[in-house]
């Protein structure tokens, strides 16, 4: 099972090596050069003595480093405790359009044995006309997951699991109209689950291969805090055995994100997610929440073919370099769209604070407390949900 805990490990650093958004080509600078003017009158407006933030400079100035212990919690793994280091940086100093790119590394440990390491690359190149990414994780996830069981058997009941897994990821894609990109993704997880239960379950080791196709609007003025945008992504997964894969099966993913700055430091961001699986799905591949679906969900309780959100966050930026967040959502675990109903509706909603520890890239690290259905979780991150 690669969701959860593997996967919210996974998001953490991919948040981190995303890289500020920038305007794709001349075309797109000149059209937000208003925003951009806007931004710098802020930026003027709001400096103080610790502007640069509390990124080290590396090489000269060409880089900025940043590093973090990242504690969490959860019922289920107990206490962990993360270290995420990355660094910014441009492949073209001569290149004024591309964001930086980012190399981040990381690894945790938590309290049930639970561990997981990896190392991620993003790059923007040639004027950010290309977005090429890549990286790894390995891990050993012990977790659980909730059987439903008829009353006269006693009820549902959770089932403890262990998972060796490796994960490997490579995406390219490339500016073809105004903000488009289009391109395709490779995705490699090899595991090994085995279940907790009178009658030992044991997966031998399996491969999991998959090629897609991958379009992505992004209109954002910056990926790590935007003020204004929209962020639309559409990506396909076909795991087949020509290349590789013990099973046949199909992902499909689509996310929308929105933001708007209704006035001077005050943001409203929206999100929408669905992402079907169809075939002969494996247990490691099936649809679960984490923190970027639905915050208050990390017990394992709730996974299926299919899982489908909604969300909507508030960001204030109260002082200087500290922000207060508000969110609230809701959203649905199922294996067909019939399904989706108000009795099983999940909401989640929570309170979170952010400091901005390097103001150039804009990152923010904090913590949220989410309230889902049957639990309460916290998050500390690095960046935003979304």
């Amino acid at each position: 099972m690669r969701r959860i805990i593997f996967i919210s490990a996974l998001v953490l650093v991919c948040a981190v090596t995303a890289g500020p958004a920038s305007t794709q080509s001349a075309e797109v600078a000149a059209d937000s050069s208003a925003a951009d003017k806007e931004l710098e009158a802020r930026d003027s407006t709001d400096k103080n003595s610790d502007e640069k933030g509390f990124g080290l400079d590396i090489f000269g100035g060409r880089a900025k480093l940043a590093a973090i212990p990242i504690p969490s919690y959860s019922e289920t793994v107990g206490w962990a405790i993360g270290l995420a280091v990355s660094g910014f940086y441009k492949v073209n100093s001569a290149d004024t359009i591309s964001p930086e790119s980012a190399t981040a590394l990381f690894g945790f440990y938590a309290e049930n044995k639970t561990w997981a390491a990896g190392a991620f690359q993003k790059f923007h190149l040639d004027e950010d006309r290309w977005r090429v990414q890549f990286g790894g994780v390995v891990g050993e996830i012990n977790f659980q997951t909730f059987l439903n069981l008829p009353d006269w058997l006693g009820g549902g009941t959770f089932i403890d699991y262990t998972s060796d897994m490796t994960f490997l990821l490579a995406q390219g894609s490339r500016l073809v109209w105004k903000r488009l990109y289009l391109g395709g993704k490779y995705r490699l997880m090899r595991s090994r689950t085995v279940f907790d239960v009178d009658l030992p379950i044991d997966f031998e080791s399996r491969a999991f291969s998959g090629l897609g196709a991958v379009a992505t609007w992004d209109s954002r003025d910056n990926i790590f805090y935007p003020l204004k945008g929209y962020y639309i992504d559409f990506w396909t997964l076909w795991n087949r055995d020509w290349i590789g894969s013990d099973q046949d099966y199909d992902i499909y993913y689509f996310e929308a994100r929105g933001f708007r700055e209704y006035r001077k430091k005050h943001v409203i961001a929206a999100r929408i997610h669905s992402r079907f699986a169809s075939g002969d799905i494996p247990f490691e591949d099936e649809s679960v929440f984490y923190n970027i679906d639905l915050r208050g969900y990390t017990d394992g309780r709730y996974r299926a073919d299919q899982r489908h959100t909604v969300q909507a966050e508030y960001r204030w930026n109260i002082f200087r370099r500290w922000y207060a967040v508000g969110f609230g959502g809701f959203g649905w675990s199922v294996d067909e769209v019939s399904e989706i109903s108000w009795d099983g509706i999940l909401p989640s909603v929570g309170l979170g604070a952010r400091w901005q520890m390097i103001s150039d890239p804009p990152i923010n690290i904090g913590i949220d407390y989410a309230w889902g259905k049957e639990e309460r979780a916290i998050y500390f991150k690095i960046g935003e949900a979304f």
